[in-house]
């Protein structure tokens, strides 16, 4: 069932948000199965925050014993977010992330509230395009364009697959995922 994509809203879905580098590389598995995997940087990214954090637990008693007792609390404070934060994103990066066209599924990692990740999954049917999107991050110290990968509902909701600043792969996903659904493509980037 085809959609206008006029009635498509063009506004991105995580506005505000967005990886500053490519998180996921996709596989072909026996052609019939594209799976998206974390990338070297996603998981060095993650994995600095968990070690960080590990590092800064295991000081804090160590300071907090036989410093002071101020410096080891702010230890054990700091490496139980940076440690929590890493486990997070470790999560968040290696949740099942794929299209199956054997099954006709659709399957993704999808978070709300941010400490609560649950799976996203959906038929072939209940999926009339493909939208991407650009946008600007902007943090405090930084400015970087982002794309939006979306998937577009028959209701004209959409749902967010992919959402980092390398555009090509998130181009070559979209055509991979829209021969395998048999839909077209809304490139708003």
């Amino acid at each position: 069932m085809a959609i206008d994509r006029e009635t498509v809203s063009s506004d991105p879905l995580k506005a505000r948000m967005g990886s500053s580098f490519k998180t996921h590389n996709l596989f072909k598995e026996a052609g019939r199965k594209l799976v998206f995997k974390p990338t070297a940087l996603s998981k060095f990214f993650a994995g600095t925050f968990v070690v960080l954090g590990a590092l800064a637990l295991l000081a804090g008693p160590v300071i907090l014993i036989g410093f002071a007792s101020l410096g080891g609390l702010l230890f054990l404070g700091v490496g139980g977010v940076f440690f929590s934060l890493g486990l997070f994103l470790w999560r968040l990066f290696h949740a099942e992330r794929l299209v199956d066209s054997r099954r006709r599924k659709i399957v993704y990692p999808e978070w709300k509230p941010i400490t609560k990740i649950h799976t996203v999954d959906f038929n072939f049917d209940e999926v009339t395009a493909l939208q991407i999107l650009s946008k600007v991050v902007t943090t405090k110290d930084t400015r970087y364009e982002c794309y939006e990968l979306n998937f577009v509902h028959p209701d004209g909701k959409r749902s967010n697959f992919l959402n980092h600043s390398d555009y090509d792969s998130i181009n070559v996903a979209a055509r991979e995922i829209s021969m395998l659904l048999g839909c077209e493509v809304f490139a708003e980037a």
